[in-house]
């Protein structure tokens, strides 16, 4: 059952009048402090313990968060609004009879004697610090609420009824209108955001693909950089290597290296800075004719110079360094 069980502003006791800020009605330990504290039919004459809450339970407060800073009844006062489990047929029967509606909180606190004047302009003598509820009492009619009327239990939900607006219509709240419009807000809302995530997604997806179109052009171009590299060296290497060297599966270095070789250089433990030097000294179209043992090469190219049978070669080295790059 819901019930609206402390509030804020002043309340008068014996001693003096008490005012109640909201930073300590509403303080997170004072409100986790509600979860699961006895009920009781009117205040028994002691503090509730485990040891007498036999003889003074009538049921519980729920473990639910209570609602902080909650209006009602038109009191310029914020209240603490709770659920209350009821347990027992004698508090059961004087609610249902009316006979028993209000509520008022046991607690303890500390008071600190500096007065002063509330918000309302009422002046109070003490300040309640470090609010601790014991328990919630069910008042039969011959007991008064210290809160005042708003304190109590709220048997009937229309006279808790508040009216919500939303896109212009007024609706009360909780009703099968407000809650169906809630649902299609939600609907409308998550149908929304599915489309924004669809765009997303969808521009997404095009990034990734110009992306990757990007690289296959950007491997290409390597590729074709590499063919061309390739090209250039076979064609050189073949001026120095015999007619029937079989390239196939060996690297620059390599060939660099038994182009020299068969040229009579020993490039044994060179780097591949000198061999490569090296060789580009003895290929350069600019360099003296090379020998072999004292004859003028005559190695056959590796690559013929026609323009059809060098356009096949190459395509041929594009899918053998492709193969490569794979290993």
């Amino acid at each position: 059952m819901p019930a609206t069980v402390a509030r804020t502003g002043t309340q008068t006791y014996p001693g003096g009048v008490e005012y109640r800020p909201p930073e300590e009605v509403f303080s997170a330990d004072s409100l986790a402090a509600y979860a699961s504290i006895p009920v009781t039919l009117n205040h028994p004459p002691v503090p509730v313990t485990p040891g007498n809450a036999a003889q003074y339970q009538r049921g519980v407060v729920t473990d639910a968060a209570p609602e902080a800073r909650v209006k009602v009844d038109a009191d310029p006062n914020e209240w603490v609004r709770t659920s209350l489990v009821i347990t027992h047929a004698d508090l059961l029967s004087a609610l249902e009879s009316g006979n028993a509606e209000s509520i008022s909180v046991g607690y303890t606190c500390d008071l600190d004697p500096t007065p002063g004047v509330a918000p309302d302009g009422t002046p109070y003598q003490f300040v309640q610090r470090n609010i601790v509820p014991n328990h919630i009492s069910v008042l039969t009619k011959d007991h008064n609420p210290r809160a005042g009327a708003s304190a109590k239990v709220r048997l009937d939900n229309k006279e808790d009824m508040k009216v919500i607006k939303i896109d212009g219509q007024d609706f009360d709240f909780g009703s099968e209108a407000h809650i169906n419009k809630l649902d299609s807000l939600h609907t409308a809302a998550l149908s929304a955001e599915k489309s924004r995530a669809d765009k997303a997604e969808a521009k997404a997806d095009t990034e990734k693909d110009r992306a990757d179109k990007a690289e296959s052009a950007l491997k290409a171009d390597a590729l074709d950089a590499r063919v061309e590299a390739r090209f250039a060296l076979l064609q050189r290497a073949s001026k120095l290597l015999p007619a029937k060297y079989d390239t196939a599966g060996k690297s620059d270095h390599q060939i660099r290296c038994d182009a020299l070789t068969a040229q009579g250089k020993d490039v044994t433990g060179k780097s591949e800075e000198y061999v490569s030097a090296r060789f580009d000294g003895i290929t350069d179209p600019a360099a003296p004719a090379q020998y072999v043992d004292g004859t003028r090469t005559t190695v056959a190219p590796a690559v013929k110079s026609d323009a059809n049978d060098d356009k096949a070669f190459r395509e041929a080295l594009a899918v053998t360094l492709k193969g490569e790059d794979k290993k």
